[in-house]
């Protein structure tokens, strides 16, 4: 019996400025969370609240620092989960709007760890494998 690969080989985020801008970062981990609100009434449908956190693999760039700064832009992307030995990604996610709420980052002397940065952030928009979640 053949058994099904899950194994993740690469997960990719591709963060866009503007429609000229981009750059695809590589994440060492990424977590992504829906929460239902209340509607304010009985006839409006409850707003789902999409949240993402996630670790990169490497040093922060400008553009990636502009974006954890909330600087002026559009700042959409798609996040791609890849398995081992596949072409297309497993899991597809693309948002229209993005906001960081945090982000952080270690360092220690004699160690070469903090590379890694630590975010989490709003997403609006958000598609899951073509099925529109917020």
């Amino acid at each position: 019996m053949m058994s099904e690969n899950n194994v993740i080989e690469r997960i990719e985020l591709t963060l866009h400025k503007d429609q000229n801008t981009q750059k695809t970062y590589v994440l060492r981990q990424c977590d992504i969370s829906f929460s239902m609100g209340y509607a304010m009434d009985e006839e409006s449908n409850p707003l789902i609240d999409a949240h993402m956190s996630g670790s990169t693999n490497a040093m922060p760039d400008n553009l990636f620092l502009n974006w954890v700064a909330n600087s002026a832009g559009e700042w959409f992307g798609e996040v791609k989960v890849y398995y081992e030995n596949q072409e297309n990604p497993q899991v597809s996610l693309s948002f229209n709007k993005s906001t960081i709420n945090s982000y952080s980052q270690s360092f220690a002397e004699g160690s070469a760890f903090g590379q890694e940065g630590y975010f989490a952030v709003n997403l609006k928009g958000v598609t899951i494998n073509e099925v529109k979640m917020s």
